[in-house]
């Protein structure tokens, strides 16, 4: 018989270490030149039991024009 371990996981993660990364760049002309990232984080779902696996993960970023001016 198999033992299964019932594991249940909602984890969100915040990218601190990513605020005020830039400027990033961008071979798109269209997108503003001196992007930086505001905000960073992730969130993972991971279920397992008996049934089987769920997984779900989410990733959300943020990102504005250095000097806190409005982008194009």
């Amino acid at each position: 018989m198999l033992k299964v371990p019932k594991t249940n996981f909602n984890l969100t993660r915040q990218y601190d270490e990513l605020y005020g990364v830039g400027p990033l760049v961008s071979s798109n002309d269209k997108i503003a030149d001196d992007l930086v990232v505001l905000y960073a984080a992730q969130n993972i779902r991971f279920q397992m039991d008996e049934r089987g696996v769920k997984l779900r993960s989410e990733a959300n970023m943020q990102l504005g024009c250095s000097g806190g001016r409005p982008c194009p």
